[in-house]
């Protein structure tokens, strides 16, 4: 009798483990669900304040300004999405209070909330002069033209804007800030440029921004106008001929779009220095070249140029290049000369601006998730 009673204890005891066990079990099942749940409202919440920034930046690249951004009525109002809302603040940024703006989106579900920050940066294309360097400027060849006076318009500008303090003038043709009689020797370069100008234009943020939207990239050393054909649209400018042996401005045909031209070319073994040669090439839109670019014979750009190693013009051909908009280069420490020799015509025009604006002006350089 004492057997049979310790086993209907013991079997008592396993069925009370048993169903301990579970109710344990059947616990961690409801609450697994329960944080899988949140787990994916709060999923949900970050794909909406993502949204959010997203939303903020298309305003901000449609908004001629930061402060004309920050000024949108009703941007801090809440908007619904995807089941929730999302609502946006904005705080100047305090390193640069005129391009970056600082915003917050909030992301909300019924049962979660996620916060996401991001630095929004808004790019202009606010081309000083013809020609803008941050390294010294070496002018050499009495064919060379580089005029700031505005060739598409009336806003004239310095033909050299550099924030070195000296400019190499051998020989040549200057022409800016309404001064119509050429400068051709160093006495008059105070009239038609601008030297250690505290402008500062961040020629590398530009490249690692727009090479994201290129219609045409290339690693090559070398590029010929017979291997890259009409990609960058030689076939909508239309190079004008020189009146009385002055260049004239390229005229764009049509209404076409930017193209944006990213050059990333490899280090010369010979000189240490990333550079790509242009020969016999021609287009509109953004040049980018992530080095130097070595430009002879036959180049004709409408547009902007920028090269954040520098530009060497060789005027090693019998034909000339010509460039209607502006050329920005030499950001980087390499020291690379501009040096324009030979036949080349650099003409300002205003209305490059405009046209160049037709592409995302507003990108995101940091980004952050704030946890709540």
């Amino acid at each position: 009798m004492k057997e049979k009673g310790f086993v209907l204890v013991l079997c008592l005891l396993m069925l009370l483990v048993v169903t301990l066990l579970g109710i344990a079990g059947m616990q961690t099942v409801i609450f697994g669900t329960i944080i899988s749940g949140y787990g994916l409202e709060a999923q949900k919440a970050f794909w909406i304040a993502e949204s959010g920034l997203q939303d903020a930046k298309d305003k901000l690249d449609q908004a001629s300004s930061v402060e004309a951004f920050r000024n949108i009525k009703e941007l801090s109002s809440p908007v619904s999405y995807g089941g929730g809302s999302y609502t946006i603040t904005t705080v100047t940024d305090p390193y640069d209070s005129t391009r970056r703006v600082v915003v917050t989106s909030v992301g909300f579900r019924p049962e979660a909330k996620k916060i996401v920050e991001a630095t929004l940066m808004k790019f202009t294309f606010g081309m000083p002069g013809a020609l803008y360097s941050k390294s010294i400027v070496t002018i050499n060849g009495n064919k060379t033209f580089i005029n700031g006076n505005d060739a598409c318009g009336s806003y004239n500008k310095p033909a050299i804007v550099t924030t070195v303090p000296d400019i190499n003038f051998k020989n040549g043709n200057l022409n800016g800030n309404g001064m119509l009689t050429p400068v051709t020797d160093p006495g008059g370069l105070a009239n038609v440029t601008e030297r250690s100008s505290t402008r500062d234009y961040p020629l590398v943020a530009y490249i690692n921004a727009y090479k994201n939207y290129a219609t045409y990239v290339s690693t090559d050393a070398s590029i010929q106008g017979s291997k890259i054909g009409n990609l960058w649209g030689r076939d909508q400018i239309s190079p004008q001929p020189e009146i009385d042996g002055v260049p004239q401005g390229i005229q764009l045909l049509g209404d076409p779009k930017p193209n944006v031209i990213y050059l990333n070319p490899p280090v010369n073994p010979g000189n240490g220095i990333k550079e790509v040669s242009l020969q016999n090439v021609g287009g509109h839109g953004l040049l980018l070249v992530d080095g130097s670019a070595i430009i002879s014979g036959g180049f004709n750009w409408y547009g902007l140029a920028i090269a954040c190693g520098g530009v060497k013009f060789t005027g090693q051909s019998a034909e000339g290049e010509n460039i209607t908009g502006a050329v920005m280069a030499g950001e980087t420490g390499v020291v690379v000369d501009i040096d324009v020799t030979g036949s080349i015509a650099i003409l300002y025009c205003s209305a490059v601006t405009n046209y160049l604006n037709d592409l995302t002006t507003a990108i995101m350089i940091s980004w952050r998730e704030i946890r709540n």
